[in-house]
């Protein structure tokens, strides 16, 4: 399930854009472990993805879109 993950985020990165690549990945990651629960892993996403754009995005200056077609 790892390396499946791993696949969608780099499809998605250049189809969808950085929020829906790494909200998918967080979830078939987690998805990957027994103890996958709904509310912690939305939760989870939410937070890793507003870190994650906060740094790569608006931090590093990293130039992929948040949203393709926004």
């Amino acid at each position: 399930m790892l390396p499946l993950s791993l696949v969608l985020f780099g499809i998605l990165m250049k189809t969808a854009g950085f929020i829906p690549a790494w909200r998918c990945w967080v979830f078939t990651s987690a998805a990957s472990g027994k103890e996958f629960k709904l509310l912690e892993v939305v939760l989870l996403a939410a937070v890793l993805t507003l870190a994650s754009t906060a740094l790569f995005i608006w931090g590093l200056k990293l130039p992929y879109p948040l949203i393709r077609g926004l």
